[in-house]
């Protein structure tokens, strides 16, 4: 069984595969694993385009809840380590967490990737 962490606030939708979280607190920077949307904010050397700015609005909306805040979801990783490990093996170059986000059992991963 894959190392799972429950019921962590998301505090901010960065863009179409990431998020920001708050976990032990401190805000973690989440990089959806096996995802790459392309850019919405043009803060990197990649263009801005429509297909970008339409993935940030569809995170922006599952993300939403009812009264206009921010779920709560639980992440997985690729592995089966302790949680200590996990968090401190998956990580990309930039420090982000890479791993699958699930909201009300729901994997966003495979949700986006099956939505296009």
């Amino acid at each position: 069984m894959a190392t799972r962490i429950p019921n962590l606030q998301v505090t901010q939708v960065v863009d179409g595969d990431s998020i920001k979280i708050s976990l032990n607190g401190k805000t973690e920077s989440l990089r959806l694993i096996c995802v790459d949307t392309e850019e919405s904010h043009s803060s990197s050397s990649k263009p801005v385009t429509a297909a970008g700015k339409a993935a940030l609005e569809m995170a922006k909306k599952y993300f939403a809840t009812a009264d206009g805040k921010l779920a709560q979801i639980d992440i997985e990783f690729d592995t089966d380590d302790a949680v200590e490990v996990a968090l401190q093996k998956h990580r990309d170059n930039y420090g982000r967490l890479l791993c699958y986000v699930h909201k009300d059992g729901e994997n966003y991963n495979l949700k986006l990737i099956q939505e296009g």
